[in-house]
């Protein structure tokens, strides 16, 4: 299994709603587009839902 995959079971099993696995989901999305390379320079601000 990828470190991805890991990552994403642990958020399921930690989470106690639905709301806080989308919310675990969108800060990992927001961290991957603010370091990434092929993504960091194309985005300024990333933000979350609730932001």
């Amino acid at each position: 299994m990828s470190h991805l995959n890991d990552l994403v079971a642990t958020y399921r099993v930690k989470s106690k709603t639905e709301r806080e696995k989308g919310t675990y989901f969108e800060e990992l999305i927001r961290t991957y587009f603010r370091h990434e390379p092929r993504f960091a320079d194309l985005y300024s601000d990333v933000w979350l839902y609730g932001d």
